[in-house]
């Protein structure tokens, strides 16, 4: 579908997708579904364990990591783990109805 894509392409909807999800806890914040003590992606998602079920957590955290790795140390994220961890935000969006 997308073979003439640039491979480094795929970092870009990296930090996209997890902007998403972090728009989305932001939301929860703001509705007070989870604790507002800090607006930081990882804190965020720790506390967000408490009242949403989450289908992959670990991977999200790990895609987590990778991603501020990319963000600010500039360390590219391989095409098909981009793929993994955008389609496990897809997962978790669909699973808390949000999409």
């Amino acid at each position: 579908m997308y073979e003439d894509r640039p491979e480094e392409s795929y970092n870009l909807l990296l930090i996209l997708a997890y902007s998403v999800l972090g728009q989305v806890l932001s939301q929860l914040q703001n509705e007070e579904v989870i604790a507002k003590k800090s607006d930081k992606l990882g804190y965020m998602m720790k506390v967000s364990k408490i009242t949403l079920t989450w289908q992959d957590y670990n991977t999200l955290d790990k895609g987590r990591e990778a991603r501020n790795d990319l963000a600010h140390g500039a360390i590219l994220v391989e095409k098909n783990d981009c793929l993994k961890y955008i389609n496990a935000i897809e997962v978790e969006l669909k699973a808390w109805e949000v999409i």
